[in-house]
């Protein structure tokens, strides 16, 4: 949205299952305040890049940050709204997350971008075609972050191919066949098909502690813990049950 807007952004808290990100996304509803252009997605990305503690990085991955719109963004964070929207400790929350941000100088967007980019990997969604907002989320993402979004019905559909492409669980060659049994029609599925084919495929798979990640039915020992138990750990564990709980 923009500052002038009722709600700057919408944007669900990161959760350890996707069924709650799911539920709230459904509770978004976009305030449709059309007219005014550029708008103000500089704020979730700046909420994305420095106020978030995700679990995922702490084992060497990253997680994911889509930003949705069809305009593009001013340059500029100003204090008073960044104080406005997220509170007055907003630059000491972002200090515990190692990020020492000077409210008299803050950040331009491409900076905040970069670095979003060294933990998530981060895709802008693009409503409609105006080359104008093409333009500008392509030269602050690269061309294979921007990713075209047919109607934002497609949300979940759209995100799902590229998260899949990252992990590397989807193919190139299975998007279309994906999205058709997901209810996307023949025509966007298509251009979907074709927006995604330059993303980078299999980044995440890349990383060195991929094939360590935790995986479902995984127990740890504390619910803090970054790594799970081993397997000769898990039968020994499992006896304790009575005394306390077992992470899972």
């Amino acid at each position: 949205g923009d500052v002038t807007d009722r709600f700057v952004l919408c944007r669900p808290q990161f959760e350890m299952t996707a069924e709650k990100i799911v539920e709230q996304l459904t509770l978004m509803v976009p305030e449709r305040a059309g007219g005014d252009v550029p708008e103000d997605p500089q704020y979730g990305l700046f909420g994305a890049a420095y106020l978030t503690s995700a679990y995922i990085n702490q084992i060497g991955l990253k997680r994911y940050d889509f930003t949705i719109s069809d305009s593009p963004a001013h340059n500029l964070l100003d204090k008073r709204e960044l104080t406005r929207i997220y509170g007055d400790e907003v630059f000491a929350k972002a200090a515990e997350n190692g990020y020492n941000i000077n409210p008299n100088d803050l950040p331009a967007i491409d900076d905040v971008v970069h670095d979003l980019l060294i933990t998530a990997h981060t895709f802008f969604l693009q409503v409609g075609s105006h080359e104008e907002t093409t333009r500008f989320w392509t030269n602050m993402f690269g061309s294979e972050r921007v990713v075209v979004l047919p109607s934002t019905e497609l949300l979940p559909q759209v995100e799902a191919v590229i998260i899949g492409l990252t992990e590397g669980t989807l193919e190139l060659v299975q998007v279309e066949e994906f999205l058709r049994e997901n209810n996307v029609g023949r025509v966007d599925a298509e251009s979907i098909a074709r927006s995604v084919v330059n993303i980078p495929i299999g980044a995440q798979a890349a990383l060195p502690n991929f094939i360590k990640r935790p995986r479902k039915g995984d127990f740890f020992r504390e619910k803090t813990d970054l790594w799970p138990l081993g397997e000769d750990e898990v039968g020994v564990e499992s006896k304790k049950l009575e005394d306390g709980p077992v992470w899972l």
